[in-house]
């Protein structure tokens, strides 16, 4: 299969004819950078997307131990 890819590759770069365009830098600048942002943004909305549950339960898990560490705190006073 990658042998098939390569030989149409090479046909495609033997076959193909100079373009004689320009790309300037302006250009060339503004793809990078739009190439670069598309990325990011599928980056962020990943990130985004697994970090609210992952929040959600550091948040509840403190809530939890503040919860056990309270129990305990009331079951010493009452002991004494």
């Amino acid at each position: 299969m990658r042998s098939i890819l390569t030989l149409i590759a090479l046909v495609f770069v033997c076959v193909s004819a100079p373009a004689h365009a320009y790309v300037g830098p302006g250009l060339g600048l503004g793809v990078v950078v739009t190439v670069l942002m598309v990325v990011l943004s599928v980056f962020v909305a990943v990130f985004a997307v697994f970090w609210y549950p992952i929040k959600r339960m550091l948040r509840s898990r403190k809530e939890q131990r503040a919860a056990t560490a309270g129990q305990q705190g009331q079951t010493d006073h009452t002991n004494e």
